[in-house]
């Protein structure tokens, strides 16, 4: 071998080698950063939505029905109503 080829494969491997460790270093830290988070932080609780039965008025209902049917050329249909909080 060359002297060029051999330092260039002992740089590829230094390279590659210090790659693989700070990649094993981001990989460590990660899964115990989120070890930690998981074990101190509470779970908070996740309420299920309430089904408000709020009545949209006809005429309303109407003009959606029109919009959307002109903006749409006849191909969209309005499925679900719900106000958004």
């Amino acid at each position: 071998m060359t002297q060029e080829l051999e330092t260039s494969i002992r740089l590829l491997m230094v390279g590659m080698t210090t790659v693989f460790f700070i990649l094993t270093i981001v990989v460590v830290s990660s899964k115990l950063l989120i070890s930690l988070i998981n074990r101190f932080e509470p779970i908070a609780s996740i309420d299920p939505p309430v089904q408000k039965t709020e009545q949209i008025p006809s005429a309303l209902k109407t003009v959606l029905e029109k919009a959307v049917h002109q903006i749409t050329a006849g191909k969209g249909k309005i499925e679900k109503i719900e106000k958004i909080d």
